[in-house]
């Protein structure tokens, strides 16, 4: 036989209208199918309502340098818009497992995802599906949006919002177990110079007890005080000022010393008394970290699934997965024949 005998391996532009009609009936069919079946299945998928949250992340300060702290021509504004580093924190954040862990207990997102608690792979699934129905994207503004999908619009919108609320509390716990060790620190601190400042007072109060009140003034005012005696020939007054003057000699140095330091000891507990009074604020108060753009509302409208699409590209996938069968079928026929 000849190979001009045998048909064509191939389809051409030519006779694609031909191979079409030849065809219609099964291609009819299969359309037809895939138009039903992809109806019914549309019509079977649970309906979902997606509700969304806009945020921008604040400046990254805590509320004593925020606030409290003297910058000193420096442009720190706890009102200023956080830039891409703070967005991407606060991204890492929201898709941590502590925000995850409080909304799916509080909303007890096991059964109403209706997974078998009793199954060893239930957070896997719990995992899978709430990172299927919430995300988080990082917008080109550098804002954040929440989108939450469920079935329950009222749902969708308070989880949201909820989640929303959970970036500032996960955030300061955080923070707050750094802010009181760092608190811990500096009162440790504040308390060993307390007791030292205290230490020398005493050590001060017994000094001017002894009659030392203020070494440049008192020698001072015993050296007029024994020129003027001995000019006078006052002996017992001159040995009155005589002893006030060795004991002015032998306790001097250390009342000069003492204070010095002491001087040196209230300004250093000073600062640190500041630095003490800031960090309680940061252990007992917190800034927000998030400026809401706007907040969820329960959706009006479904978003998923979008039936008519589902039902457009099932048919139109049905008809064209059906043209490629049939040609891979005759082509196999065509070369099963030349062997």
């Amino acid at each position: 036989m000849t190979d001009s005998k045998l048909p064509p391996a191939n389809f051409n532009f030519s006779n694609t209208l031909v191979f079409l009609y030849k065809w219609r009936k099964t291609l009819f069919v299969v359309t037809v199918l895939g138009l039903v079946t992809s109806s019914a299945i549309s019509l079977i998928i649970k309906e979902k309502y997606k509700s969304t949250v806009i945020l921008f992340p604040t400046t990254d300060h805590s509320v004593s340098k925020s606030v409290l702290e003297d910058h000193k021509g420096t442009e720190i504004d706890y009102l200023q818009f956080g830039e891409e580093n703070q967005a991407e924190q606060m991204l890492q954040i929201l898709n941590s497992d502590a925000i995850r862990d409080k909304i799916a207990a509080k909303y007890n997102l096991l059964e109403h995802y209706h997974i078998n608690p009793t199954d060893p792979l239930k957070n896997t699934y719990l995992k899978n599906i709430f990172e299927e129905n919430v995300t988080f994207k990082r917008t080109e503004l550098m804002s954040i949006r929440i989108d939450v999908l469920d079935n329950d619009p009222v749902i969708a919108s308070n989880m949201a919002n909820d989640i929303a609320a959970l970036l500032d509390t996960v955030r300061n716990n955080m923070t707050r177990d750094r802010a009181m060790r760092a608190f811990s620190i500096v009162e440790n601190e504040y308390t060993r110079m307390k007791d030292q400042v205290l230490e020398m007072e005493d050590s001060m109060t017994v000094l001017r007890r002894l009659g030392l009140y203020d070494y440049d003034f008192q020698a001072r005012a015993l050296a007029k005080a024994s020129a003027s005696a001995k000019l006078k020939s006052n002996g017992a007054g001159l040995a009155k000022i005589e002893e006030d003057i060795q004991l002015l000699e032998k306790y001097g140095g250390n009342f000069i010393a003492l204070k010095e330091r002491l001087y040196t000891a209230r300004g250093l507990m000073g600062e640190i008394k500041t630095r003490y009074e800031m960090a309680k604020v940061n252990t007992d108060n917190f800034l927000s970290y998030k400026f809401v753009v706007n907040n969820a509302y329960p959706a009006e409208k479904k978003s998923y699934p979008i039936r008519w699409l589902i039902v457009l590209v099932s048919t139109v996938s049905a008809f064209f997965i059906a043209i490629a069968l049939i040609m891979t079928i005759e082509n196999l026929s065509v070369i099963k024949f030349r062997e």
